[in-house]
């Protein structure tokens, strides 16, 4: 296959890592996106420099992505956008690339699908989320239904971004975050005097970043804790920080993991963050996070730096958890199946919830490819 994987830079995980694991498989894979960024600089294939910050450019820029869209017709067969955006406003390329016969999905990552009232209603902690990184339902719909009306099967992560997605009567792919496990060798914990805690929040509002710095300074009069709050450095650099930390803090609020985790725990690094009680029988196995909240944060910190051996368990168990689930290579060939896939599935209504979802088969489905959310189920998170 022919694949552009773009065009929102979002992540290396998202872009870069599946397109080298699709590549290795023997597929032609390319990252795009619009404009490089601290996360994806020198990483993307190409870059159409779009600047945002010249709207007087514009017509320039239109010219240039129109171009680059009929170059897209000839050269690929398959489109993996992200984050809600494609080639065009409104997503009006969609159509064409449908006319075209051509395998088109639209993956969504947080806050391009998160709705307020399902947020609301699941999490207990949603009032130390911001509501402007919630989508309401009618901005939300409006989406959801235009994207999914030209798209061939939408991929979210976990099941806790699933719950967001309306019954579109689409094939929705619930595939695991990927990391290149080759770039991060595991090292064994150091035990040393002075303990370096890191936190790397994308959004300080969305993380839990001010409980965690109370936690930290509380914790600071009674040990010898050196806090790392990486902000707006290269992804080199912030990895180099998780490789030296002795305890990593993910977030504390939205209840599910993300990439800060996923890459120090293949790191070897104990995990500190918050994970619903009702979403860990929902991953694939119960995922090795030390489970806070912004109300113990404190106390949880504290059993980590007073017990050397549990961060030495956790550190071993986050890096096997990430080689079972979230190596790039697995990833890509449940990934890979999705864009084979012919017979679509469809969403209905869960009996239990009025915004729950599930999968309904329809036809011969590809088992393998949405089996990350059907393998055995284990008990809760790290105690």
């Amino acid at each position: 296959m022919r694949i552009l994987n773009g065009i929102s830079a979002v992540s290396l995980q998202s872009t870069r890592y599946l397109s080298d694991a699709l590549t290795r498989m023997g597929h032609q894979a390319d990252v795009v996106v619009y404009r490089s960024n601290r996360l994806l600089s020198g990483y993307e294939d190409r870059s159409l420099n779009v600047d945002l910050t010249k709207p007087w450019l514009a017509p320039k820029y239109g010219l240039a992505v129109i171009r680059f869209f009929f170059e897209c017709l000839k050269k690929y067969d398959v489109f993996h956008f992200h984050y809600g955006h494609s080639l065009f406003p409104l997503n009006v390329d969609l159509i064409f690339l449908k006319w075209f016969k051509k395998r088109v999905f639209m993956e969504y990552h947080g806050s391009d699908v998160r709705r307020r009232a399902v947020f609301e209603e699941r999490n207990p902690y949603s009032a130390h989320f911001p509501p402007s990184a919630l989508l309401e339902e009618r901005e939300s719909y409006r989406r959801q239904r235009r994207i999914a009306a030209h798209v061939d099967g939408i991929i979210v992560h976990d099941e806790e971004l699933r719950e967001h997605l309306y019954p579109l009567n689409k094939s929705v792919w619930v595939v695991p975050l990927r990391l290149d496990l080759s770039k991060f060798p595991c090292e064994r914990q150091i035990s040393r005097n002075t303990l370096v805690i890191a936190h790397a929040p994308s959004r300080a509002d969305l993380k839990g970043t001010s409980e965690i710095a109370e936690a930290i300074t509380k914790l600071s009069e009674a040990y010898d804790i050196d806090f790392q709050l990486v902000s707006g450095v290269s992804h080199e650099e912030a990895i180099e920080t998780y490789r030296r930390s002795d305890i990593v803090i993910d977030q504390l609020i939205a209840g599910s993991y993300g990439m800060l985790a996923i890459e120090s725990m293949a790191l070897g690094k104990p995990v500190v963050g918050y994970i619903r009680s009702d979403l860990v029988c929902r991953f694939p196995e119960a995922p090795p996070i030390y489970n806070a909240t912004v109300d113990n944060i404190f106390e949880r910190l504290e059993d980590l730096v007073k017990d050397p051996d549990l961060r030495q368990q956790l550190g071993s168990a986050g890096r096997a958890y990430v080689e079972r689930n979230h190596d790039s290579m697995t990833v890509a060939t449940l990934v890979a199946e999705a864009y084979s896939a012919t017979i679509e599935g469809t969403y209905v209504p869960a009996e239990d919830s009025g915004h729950a979802l599930k999968w309904t088969d329809m036809g011969r489905t590809s088992d393998s490819a949405i089996s990350c959310t059907r393998r055995s189920r284990n008990r809760g998170t790290a105690p």
